[in-house]
């Protein structure tokens, strides 16, 4: 049937004891509910013979966030003890999504990671995407994103670090990025002061690595490089510049214009 968001908020307002909802995953629903990528599946929203919403709340929850209509099966008078046995397998991870669907790639965990933190940008608490947002990402960019890890080697280690080159390469081309990436890879540089080599060692120098600092000192890393300037000490930038465009292509439900609030 077709759950319109009035319809989810009534159903949400009478639910059977669950658990706590995660609205950064009702929020990941509801923007690819708006962008159209939401697909009907066996899976149901579950009423009980009470008439109280058993299973399905995040997912109505998104309806409701995305003011948006969309198509679901649901099923009525599931016993009210069914509760007890629904949702204890294990949920398929992107990384596993990309195995099934035949992702060439020899590290897909690797990127599923740098593809989330793409989207997560400065604010770690946005990595968490659909899967589907996931994949389709991967679809679109994924050669880019591998070409990043293969060109830069594995030096870098963090995900946010190849998702700010990433996210340049896609914006800029890999010519202006490849003197950037190359050296890095071999840790030959032609000299002490270049960005690339600023990074290599700060990255590698440090044991603790939060992910909005090594997504900022890479930023300001590529930014001095694409400037063409040099760098004695390098200090992360407090705003994301690269994949602003690509954080909206794939959260068309963000609230703000720029991706700097939800990114920041």
């Amino acid at each position: 049937m077709m759950v319109t968001p009035k319809q989810a908020e009534k159903w949400l307002k009478k639910r059977a004891p669950n658990r706590d909802v995660s609205d950064a995953i009702a929020l990941k629903y509801a923007s690819d509910m708006v962008a159209g990528r939401w697909h009907l599946t066996h899976e149901a929203i579950a009423i009980d013979a009470r008439d109280r919403l058993q299973d399905g709340q995040h997912r109505l929850e998104g309806v409701a966030l995305a003011k948006v209509p969309v198509k679901m099966r649901v099923c009525f008078e599931c016993d009210p003890k069914s509760i007890e046995y629904i949702d204890l397998g294990r949920t398929r991870q992107l990384k596993d999504v990309l195995q099934i669907a035949g992702c060439e790639s020899n590290a897909p965990g690797k990127l599923a990671s740098i593809a989330r933190a793409m989207l997560a940008g400065l604010n770690r608490k946005l990595a968490t995407i659909s899967v589907t947002t996931g994949v389709l990402l991967i679809k679109k960019y994924g050669d880019d994103i591998a070409w990043v890890v293969e060109t830069t080697g594995p030096s870098l280690r963090r995900a946010g670090a190849y998702a700010v080159i990433a996210s340049a390469v896609i914006e800029y081309g890999r010519d202006r990025l490849k003197p950037f990436c190359a050296p890095i890879k071999e840790n030959v540089f032609t000299a002490a002061n270049e960005p690339g080599n600023s990074l290599y060692r700060t990255i590698n120098h440090q044991k603790r690595l939060p992910h909005r600092w090594v997504y900022g000192i890479t930023t300001k890393a590529v930014h001095l490089h694409l400037s063409g300037k040099t760098v004695s000490v390098l200090k992360p930038m407090a705003e994301a510049l690269y994949g602003l465009d690509l954080y909206h292509e794939f959260n068309p439900h963000a609230k703000d214009t720029n991706g700097q609030t939800d990114r920041a």
